[in-house]
């Protein structure tokens, strides 16, 4: 359709709209080689379960238990905050919290992930308190090597 409309005339000038467009585009600059970077940098410290506090306490994000007590860097856009740690490796992705509300926003995957691992570690009596009785009675009954062998729970 518009590839037809293209070979019309211009209703004011004596030209194609198509050879109009071409002159337009004669005109135009290139786009720049170094994309153009809209997000906005910070950092936070991480508590001892791995989470931090931004917009006055007001939103929780979790980074990681191996990142807890550390400082993290954080990439906020419009939509997202990228938790990254000190060589600026994305360690994991939330969407953006809005409002003056109290708000958290939980991955569980890095937990579970070290949780896989290291079964009886502290950190994993703190993390059975936050899953369902079920889940958290199930892996507080299971020794060790079995916890670390069972496929369902290896995360990585």
């Amino acid at each position: 359709m518009c590839e037809e409309d293209a070979d019309r005339e211009h209703y004011r000038h004596n030209k194609t709209i198509e050879e109009l467009f071409a002159e337009d585009l004669s005109h135009c600059h290139s786009l720049p080689e170094v994309e153009f970077d809209l997000s906005g940098k910070g950092s936070a410290t991480t508590n001892n379960w791995g989470r931090f506090y931004l917009n006055k306490g007001m939103h929780e994000y979790s980074a990681s238990p191996k990142h807890a007590s550390q400082v993290v860097n954080l990439k906020f856009t419009s939509s997202l905050v990228i938790v990254m740690d000190e060589n600026f490796r994305e360690i994991v992705r939330h969407r953006r919290l809005y409002g003056d509300t109290k708000q958290q926003r939980m991955e569980w995957l890095p937990y579970l992930r070290q949780l896989s691992l290291r079964p009886r570690c502290r950190l994993s009596r703190i993390l059975t308190a936050e899953f369902s009785p079920p889940m958290a009675l199930l892996l507080e009954r299971q020794p060790e090597s079995r916890v670390r062998i069972q496929p369902s729970l290896r995360l990585g």
